[in-house]
């Protein structure tokens, strides 16, 4: 006598549940995913400005150059000097000598990436200046530089910093030359 066997594997209405369900799933997860993946976007991009900031402070402090070392925004990737008046640092920065539209024979230490596709950079500052003690050459006591998501900028082209945009970040950096990354919260 044969024994009726049961079939193996998984009927076609249990596989489209399964898939059913896994695409609720993905349908909720993927929005916030692309939401945290433009918040570290944005502290990507400070990192790598402190890290620009603590280099020009290092090299004016560490090496016996001639003059202050400068960091400044540039208007696309191609630039070799920076842009005097531009108080938007979203297409990248130089740091190096010389780079001001008055200044010539300018020296490209490091180069910034263009992050304006992804994340708005807003200063007090068109440039940074560094004596060879590592201090701010500018009349001001401190230097702010706001960071937000390009999604967040307002109606009039400013970075939200306030607890209800808590991606934005503020690089402060001091007369000593020495900055610190803050969030809103």
């Amino acid at each position: 006598m044969r024994s009726k066997k049961s079939p193996s594997g998984f009927s076609l209405i249990e596989v489209m549940a399964a898939i059913s369900i896994s695409a609720i799933l993905l349908a909720v997860a993927v929005p916030s995913f692309e939401n945290q993946i433009r918040n570290a976007r944005v502290t990507a991009a400070a990192n790598n400005l402190v890290s620009a900031i603590l280099f020009a402070r290092n090299r004016s402090i560490g090496n016996n150059i001639d003059g202050p070392v400068e960091l400044c925004p540039i208007q696309n990737a191609a630039s070799t000097t920076c842009n005097g008046s531009q108080k938007d640092w979203s297409h990248g920065w130089l740091v190096g000598q010389r780079l001001l539209p008055t200044e010539t024979n300018g020296i490209i230490l490091r180069r910034g990436e263009d992050v304006s596709n992804s994340v708005a950079i807003e200063t007090d500052s068109p440039f940074l200046r560094f004596r060879k003690n590592g201090t701010l050459l500018t009349s001001w006591t401190e230097h702010s530089i706001i960071l937000c998501r390009k999604d967040q900028v307002n109606d009039k082209g400013q970075c939200p910093f306030d607890t209800d945009h808590p991606s934005s970040l503020r690089i402060v950096i001091n007369a000593l030359g020495r900055p610190r990354l803050q969030s809103p919260q």
